[in-house]
């Protein structure tokens, strides 16, 4: 009889370790990216619509990581000795609904966009119907992720070397292979009518922010010339003032008229000039009102294309891992004898792109804080009010 954890540790030493790492930085960047993104969404964000999208993401992308791939770097350790049968099942199970939550709420994220951008003053996804929207959504994944507690467990598999003796670990099930061929079929459609609804969604969105931009970036704002309107009116007080001055004296009485008269004139015509002034101030703060909305629109849009590009970025990406783990799966579905064959290079990758799905939920966090200036400034901000809090208790202390 052989020892197992001895075979387990051989194999592992000689085929797992490249796969093992990439899932290691996979789970570590996860958990830390995505922990950061749960922290300050919570704490620092009001809460838009993309914003409540986004933080549950990021929780469902935070389970995947701290749970889920904890699991699947154990589960390649013990190659031959996972003798638990309803540990495999529920496993499978979150990695399936981890996966295709995300997925869902991804396609969330792009109808949303589509609504606010391309039919803003239509119907949107607002206050309670987000959360009804994302419970239905997680709901469906979970639905469809029951199937794993019937086509995995901890089936037997052949030990090299070893003719009459087999180990145990957590894959498809012998006696299933047919239909889990069909299940892994409609995963892989969903997965691609996921995606084909995101790339159809942001197309049309990047259409609509295009012609916008464009719009803003060639049409011309007419400027307010302040100096035209009081000069106008200055030219017709000096015609006034000029038709008002005195001719020569023709006694005092009526010098005395004539100067009163000029003097009434002359309050008149100041009168009027303060009036225009006030006036060119009104329109002054008039222009200066409209620039500010201008450019607080301006602004807006900015940061909505931005938003946009940095969800389009992190779906395509999410999107690209997840579908070779699919056909993978398929692949071992349709030949089944390949679980049992000594590994090859070929086949260390293959193990790789299997779980190419997990880049799902780490590259989520990665585009945001690429992307999101302000992101990276509120993770910078927290960071250092963290060191002083923990200098001042040092300081307190001593």
């Amino acid at each position: 009889m052989p020892d197992f954890n001895l075979l387990d540790y051989q194999d592992f030493i000689e085929y797992d370790i490249p796969v093992t790492i990439y899932l290691s930085i996979l789970c570590i960047i996860g958990i830390f990216g995505n922990f950061h993104v749960l922290i300050l969404y919570i704490k620092r964000y009001a809460g838009s619509n993309h914003h409540i999208f986004i933080l549950i993401l990021a929780g469902v992308d935070f389970v995947a990581c701290s749970v889920c791939l904890p699991y699947e770097i154990a589960d390649i350790y013990k190659s031959f000795s996972f003798t638990n049968d309803g540990l495999c099942k529920f496993f499978r199970f979150m990695i399936h609904f981890t996966s295709l939550g995300s997925g869902f709420m991804l396609v969330l994220i792009a109808f949303e966009r589509y609504r606010k951008l391309c039919t803003p003053f239509g119907r949107q996804i607002v206050g309670r119907e987000i959360g009804i929207s994302c419970s239905v959504m997680l709901g469906v994944s979970s639905v469809i992720a029951v199937p794993s507690f019937v086509f995995y467990g901890a089936a037997e598999k052949k030990i090299p070397g070893y003719s009459n003796v087999t180990g145990n670990d957590c894959k498809l099930l012998s006696n299933t292979f047919k239909y889990a061929f069909i299940y892994l079929a409609v995963m892989l459609l969903i997965s691609t009518i996921m995606f084909v609804i995101c790339t159809v969604t942001y197309s049309v969105v990047g259409k609509v922010l295009f012609s916008h931009y464009s719009k803003r970036t060639k049409g011309t704002s007419v400027p307010m010339n302040d100096q035209r309107i009081p000069s106008h009116d200055t030219n017709e007080s000096s015609v006034a003032l000029n038709n008002n001055t005195p001719g020569p004296s023709r006694g005092t009485s009526l010098e005395s008229l004539r100067h009163q008269g000029t003097l009434d004139s002359k309050k008149s015509i100041l009168s009027r000039l303060k009036s225009v002034t006030s006036k060119n101030g009104s329109l002054k703060r008039s222009q200066s009102a409209v620039d500010k909305n201008a450019e607080r629109a301006r602004s807006k849009l900015d940061r909505t294309m931005h938003i946009t590009l940095m969800l389009l970025v992190a779906t395509a990406i999410s999107y690209l891992g997840y579908i070779p783990a699919i056909i993978s799966g398929i692949l071992t579905a349709i030949g089944s004898d390949n679980t049992d064959k000594s590994k090859t290079e070929v086949e260390k990758l293959m193990a790789i792109l299997t779980r190419g799905f997990y880049l799902n939920h780490v590259v989520n966090p990665i585009v945001f804080f690429f992307m999101d200036k302000k992101l990276r400034k509120d993770a910078r901000k927290m960071y250092r009010n963290f060191w002083k809090r923990i200098t001042c208790n040092a300081c307190n202390s001593k």
